[in-house]
């Protein structure tokens, strides 16, 4: 069990000499910045708060200060929408624009600290909003407690108590939260400030719990120049969000010595079960049992849950070998024209053209078949089709091979081409960002694959006819803009290999050789030199060159 418990946690005999973070910040200086941030929270008229911190030690000292001034938190998964005019009851904390508190001040007196009320309502979290808008969900101290004591009975007693816990799963989300913060926190193990945003920053020879999703470590697994040396002393790695393939786990197992643990659950539910590789049977977590038989979609009881009742979870299952195997989600069934559609069906069918890894299916308007949407991640053969004949080739050569398993309604009406398929830092699938790829105009081109070589990057981009950039260039002679591309350069060594993180020093060499025009695949080739922070990039079709330049950053 974990030494303390989140109630008591200031009030425990936990040395202040303990170190609770990588960088070596001690309890003692916890409670004291605790006691500051509830100075500073006393000066507030409001009794709400929305916290949004990407540095996970400042979270940790505002979250326990507004639990400590008996404050409710709500934690946005992303901050765009949340703002003072949205949320004028709040006090708003952290790396909003118009955040009330950024940091805490002095304490006026030393802080008092009270043991918590298991029965308040300390938190709000949102759903992932994968098929809809966001749901709020209010959780109890005792609901919140309930996971970190089942987390530490059914994986505690192989982690030792000084453990680091890292990961690229952020706190602001239902699984980073009690996995990478309340869990270690209690147990009195280390916690990464940072997260992980990016494959190679991935240190994996430090002994370490690393909390992510199986997006990230898909991405690990095909990141060529990450350390792949086997780490008999990584411990553990534990991925929820969405579905870990045999093929993932078997490179995460190479490079960590340990095979991953999958975990399966929801916002709502807290985690329900585990297993180490896709083959074997699910086990229930200490707390929760599943209804039986299994009327088609899983129910669910659980001590993570505010009552002691069934909950139906959005997910179809069937029984078997003591235990149930997910099916698919039973909001994946749409209304097109009158008909009901499965869009696991749709993504079957397309992924059997043998052009596609992976598909999302979704509706754009309401019902109308002129709305239904397909996101497509092609494979090699599908990115020489594309390459060689375009892309109206390769939706047609789908749409073939469709016509023989679908009703024709199932054929979606719109395509767009990813490198990967749009997620947010919970590794989710959300509906806003897949109609964000439907929008007109586009301010930057689709990255539909990409590749990385030592320090090398290869991006293949739709330079398609409805990007913003191609207003006023020109009617009769459309073409890309010199400035665009620079900016595409930046935009994606920024974004996508985590380079250039300083602020824009100087260009050089800046050539452009050809007109680059739309309605094209194109590749761009970027260069990191991370010791003096530049990269050079490079405009290419085949043995066409378009443009090229260095692109220098500032150090600091």
């Amino acid at each position: 069990m974990p030494s303390n418990t989140l109630a008591n946690l200031l009030v425990s005999d936990q040395a202040d000499s303990t170190a609770i973070t990588d960088d070596g910040i001690t309890f003692g200086q916890f409670k004291a910045d605790i006691g500051s941030a509830m100075a500073s929270l006393s000066t507030q008229a409001k009794t709400r708060v929305l916290l949004f911190e990407p540095d996970t030690y400042s979270f940790m000292v505002w979250l326990f200060a507004a639990w400590q001034s008996k404050h409710s938190v709500l934690l946005p998964s992303e901050m765009e929408t949340f703002n003072k005019v949205n949320f004028p009851d709040y006090i708003l904390i952290g790396s909003f624009k118009e955040a009330d508190m950024s940091a805490w001040g002095e304490p006026k007196s030393a802080a008092h600290f009270e043991v918590l009320d298991l029965d308040a309502e300390v938190l709000q979290v949102h759903t992932s909003g994968s098929t809809g808008e966001p749901t709020r969900i209010t959780k109890k101290l005792w609901q919140l407690e309930n996971e970190i004591k089942a987390a530490e009975f059914t994986f505690g007693p192989s982690i030792s108590v000084g453990r680091l816990f890292t990961g690229s799963a952020s706190h602001q989300h239902f699984f980073g939260l009690p996995f990478r913060v309340l869990w270690p926190l209690s147990r009195g193990s280390r916690i990464a400030r940072a997260l992980i945003a990016y494959p190679h920053e991935w240190n994996t020879s430090i002994p370490q719990v690393f909390i992510t999703s199986p997006s990230f470590l898909k991405r690990v697994a095909q990141t060529p120049d990450i350390k792949k040396q086997p780490n008999p002393d990584f411990i553990s790695c534990f991925a929820a969000g969405g579905v870990l393939s045999t093929e993932i786990s078997n490179e995460i197992c190479a490079l960590t010595a340990n095979f991953p643990y999958e975990i399966y659950g929801s916002s709502e539910t807290g985690h329900i079960s585990y297993r180490q590789l896709p083959e074997n049977i699910w086990k229930m977590q200490q707390g929760v049992e599943f209804k039986k038989p299994i009327a088609e979609t899983l129910e669910i009881k659980s001590q993570f849950l505010p009552d002691g009742g069934w909950f139906k979870t959005a997910d179809t299952a069937t029984e078997g070998n003591g235990s149930f195997e997910i099916h698919g989600r039973t909001d994946t069934i749409l209304k097109i024209e009158d008909k009901r559609i499965s869009t696991s069906q749709i993504s079957k069918a397309i992924l059997s053209s043998c052009l596609v890894t992976e598909c999302h299916i979704l509706d754009l308007g309401n019902g109308s078949r002129d709305e239904l949407s397909a996101i497509v991640v092609l494979n090699n053969a599908g990115l020489n089709l594309i390459k060689k004949q375009g892309k109206l080739a390769a939706i047609t050569a789908i749409k073939q091979v469709m016509a023989s398993q679908v009703d024709p309604v199932c054929i979606p009406r719109k395509w767009r081409f990813a490198s990967s398929l749009p997620r947010n830092s919970f590794g989710k699938i959300t509906k806003a960002q897949c109609q964000g790829l439907f929008s007109t105009p586009m301010k930057s081109p689709a990255i539909i694959a990409a590749t990385t070589t030592s320090d090398i990057s290869t991006f293949s981009l739709d330079i398609s006819d409805n990007l913003e950039c191609l207003k006023g260039h020109f009617e009769k002679f459309p073409l890309v803009p010199g400035v665009a591309q620079l900016q595409w350069a930046i935009d994606i060594g920024l974004n996508h290999l985590g380079i250039a993180k300083g602020r824009f020093s100087s260009m050089e060499q800046v050539k452009f050789r050809d007109f680059l025009k739309p309605n094209q695949i194109i590749d761009l080739e970027i260069t990191r030199n991370s010791e003096n922070n530049s990269l050079k990039f490079k405009y290419l079709k085949g043995d066409s060159i378009f443009s090229t330049g260095t692109i220098k950053f500032h150090k600091d």
